[in-house]
């Protein structure tokens, strides 16, 4: 057998090992409890919609209540905007409710927001940023 064969070969064999090892080990790592989590669900949005404009500085963002989750974390952050710094977030929070009532979003500017499920085992998937724009004309 060649050098180079016998290096492949070698890597090959260490390459399974040690995927074996980190499989069998990852639930002893996260405990029993964990290794059976229910993480919550994908969150369905419903305003503002996707495209939208709101005639407020103070918008109020809802969505679906979903199974498994205890609360809700949102975030709102600028695009773009004459008034907002872009990349900034606005709204960080997490809320027990279906609905959240931003503090102050600087007019004429474009925004995203999402928002994701939280329990007692961690965050849920964070679906697609929805825009919206605030007295854009």
């Amino acid at each position: 057998m060649s050098t180079s064969r016998t290096h492949r070969r070698t890597r090959s064999l260490l390459v399974a090992l040690l995927t074996a090892v980190s499989v069998a080990a990852v639930p002893a790592m996260i405990g029993p409890s964990q290794a059976l989590a229910h993480p919550p669900n994908f969150i369905s949005k419903l305003s503002p919609a996707s495209g939208s404009t709101v005639y407020t500085t103070r918008p109020t963002f809802t969505w679906e209540k979903q199974n498994h989750s205890d609360s809700y974390h949102i975030v709102v952050r600028c695009d773009w905007g004459w008034y907002c710094n872009p990349g900034q977030y606005y709204v960080d929070t997490s809320t027990s409710s279906t609905s959240y009532q931003a503090g102050y979003l600087p007019p004429y500017g474009w925004y995203s927001w999402r928002v994701s499920g939280e329990n007692s085992d961690g965050e849920g998937p964070r679906g697609e940023w929805w825009d919206f724009c605030v007295y854009c004309y």
